[in-house]
């Protein structure tokens, strides 16, 4: 009985994820994808951005993965807003495609963000979606990507402004910040929310926090002091920060 329970769990939630165009790799379990389909992945995350981020804004994805919020900030920024989504690896990038496809306002990339421009050495650990990255990662694949740094992403395609920024790319999110120092040097800089691990980012937070105000989230998505933060179990401890500077923007 509870194996055939199980089986029409499994295809109500298939025949939901068919229903809202998503496609999810095969080792994704239901209560996986149940989290996606009804928006309660990184709950307070996606909290904070929906209430944030607002029709006409641009915004822009480093690490995008399968387009989970890709396709949350698409429907956010609306048919007058942009969104501009990055995703170096193959498989992942296969499915991001699928799954933005038909949305006008989202423009994907099959390229890395850092702050080099032109190829990177990639790690592409096998048999999971989330753990890519270009730090070095004992025993996976190797191969080159194209990268590119977000400073000059905006001046090769003329983008005068970016509203918010979402990063989470495996711990090298100092290659991504250094790759946009412009844009962070702007009068009203963009709200960031990135992913942090303290056993590789303790260091840069607080080189960080020399510059710019960070906060944590709470379960609301309400932003709280960051030594408030909580951190989640998954394959290493891991929280996501925002950066917004209040006296910037006043």
């Amino acid at each position: 009985m509870r194996q055939f329970i199980k089986n029409i769990i499994v295809f109500l939630v298939d025949g939901l994820a068919y229903m809202q165009g998503y496609s999810f790799p095969p080792s994704f379990l239901w209560y996986w994808k149940l989290e996606i389909l009804l928006r309660r992945y990184e709950p307070e995350t996606t909290r904070f951005f929906m209430a944030n981020i607002r029709k006409g804004m641009t915004v822009v994805d480093v690490g995008a993965n399968l387009g989970y919020y890709t396709r949350l900030l698409s429907a956010l920024v609306g048919s007058t807003g942009h969104v501009y989504a990055f995703e170096p690896d193959e498989e992942n990038f296969a499915y991001l495609e699928r799954n933005v496809r038909g949305l006008a306002n989202v423009h994907i990339y099959k390229m890395a963000v850092s702050d080099t421009v032109g190829k990177v050495t990639f790690y592409h650990v096998r048999d999971m979606t989330g753990t890519h990255t270009t730090l070095p990662v004992s025993g996976a694949d190797e191969y080159e990507v194209e990268a590119t740094s977000l400073d000059q992403f905006m001046k090769s395609h003329a983008i005068h402004r970016i509203d918010a920024l979402k990063i989470d790319v495996e711990g090298a999110e100092p290659q991504v910040f250094r790759g946009m120092k412009m844009l962070l040097s702007q009068k009203a800089p963009p709200l960031v929310v990135f992913e942090y691990t303290p056993a590789i980012l303790e260091g840069f937070l607080q080189e960080l926090q020399k510059e710019h105000q960070l906060w944590a989230l709470n379960p609301r998505g309400s932003r709280i002091p960051l030594d408030q933060l909580t951190f989640k179990k998954g394959k290493t401890f891991f929280a996501n920060v925002v950066l917004f500077d209040d006296k910037a923007r006043a």
